[in-house]
């Protein structure tokens, strides 16, 4: 289900990814290879387990991120 004005961590490009606050360029990557890994992500806690994120990088993607 889609949430309005929220990314989708599952489809979002790199450069959508980079309009999340605390969320720079390694932090994308990251994002999209554990992303491609995992082939998707199933629950937001998933982020907790990607090395490299402060709390605060977290907290932002789970606030205005959605799968």
């Amino acid at each position: 289900m889609a949430e309005q004005g929220k990314i989708n961590l599952n489809t979002a490009s790199y450069e959508d990814l980079q309009h999340i606050g605390e969320i720079g360029d390694e932090c994308a990557r990251r994002i999209i290879e554990e992303r491609e890994k995992r082939g998707g992500f199933q629950s937001m806690d998933e982020l907790d387990e990607i090395g490299g994120f402060g709390r605060e990088a977290v907290k932002n993607l789970k606030a205005q991120a959605h799968l």
